[in-house]
Order: structure tokens, then sequence, then C-alpha cells
């Protein structure tokens, strides 16, 4: 029986140390390229998204020039409108269209969360992993 106690030794407290601090290293490694790789994510999507409203726009705005071009010009022929009063007509019909896809956009734009929370969350399991270690290794 004494042969099993003497070949089970205690690690001492600076190999616990060291392998502790070694674990905790490769934790921050970890956490620290699990923040890049979501800030790089959501920084993606913002840019897709950001290009997609202003193509959009772009496409919007040039649309509805052509189409006002258009309009005006139908009015104007038709009604009997001034070339004046049919331009007007169609500014601030345009104008409210305007204000309505940049209020769209702009609800979109609130979606994006540019603080890493899973990050956050996770450095905060490590923590109370960390500590649980500490007095693991007191005892």
């Amino acid at each position: 029986m004494q042969e099993n106690q003497s070949s089970f030794t205690r690690p001492s407290m600076a190999a616990l140390l060291t392998g502790l601090l070694d674990d905790v290293r490769t934790l921050i490694r970890q956490e620290y390229q699990l923040l890049k790789d979501e800030i790089a994510t959501e920084l993606g999507e913002l840019k897709a998204a950001i290009v997609a409203f202003l193509a959009g726009l772009f496409l919007l705005t040039a649309s509805a020039l052509l189409f006002l071009l258009a309009v005006v010009h139908l009015l104007h022929e038709v009604a009997g409108l001034p070339l004046w009063a049919s331009y007007g007509i169609f500014a601030l019909l345009l104008l409210g269209g305007g204000l309505v896809a940049l209020k769209i956009g702009s609800g979109t734009a609130r979606t994006f969360n540019l603080v890493p929370t899973r990050t956050i969350h996770s450095l905060k399991e490590d923590t109370q992993w960390i500590k649980q270690q500490m007095r693991w290794s007191r005892t």
C-alpha cells in the first residue's frame, strides 16, 4: 500500500501555477481571435448593407428623375399645366418617397451592433473558470 502512495505524487504549486498561466495565455489568444473574427463579421455585414443601400438609392434616384421628366411632360401635354407646376408636383412626391426610403435605411442601420457581445460573454465565463482554477490550486 505504501508503494501506491509513493508512486502518486501531487504536482508542485509551481507546476500548477505554470499550467494555469499557460491555460490563461491560450485562453487570451483564443478570446482575441474570437474578438477579431466577430468584429470582421460585423464590419463585413455593415459594408454589404451600405453598398446595397447606396446602390438602391442611386437607382431609385435615377429612375425617379426619368419618371419625373416623363410624367411632367405628360401632365404638361394632357392637363395643360405649366411645366413649372408639373415639376413642382412631382418634386414634392419624390421628396416624400425619398424620406420614406431614408427612414427604412436608418432602421436597417440600427440593427448593427459593433459591441462584440459573444466575446464579452465568453470572457466572463473564462474569468469564472480562472477563479475556480485559482481556488482549486490553493487546496
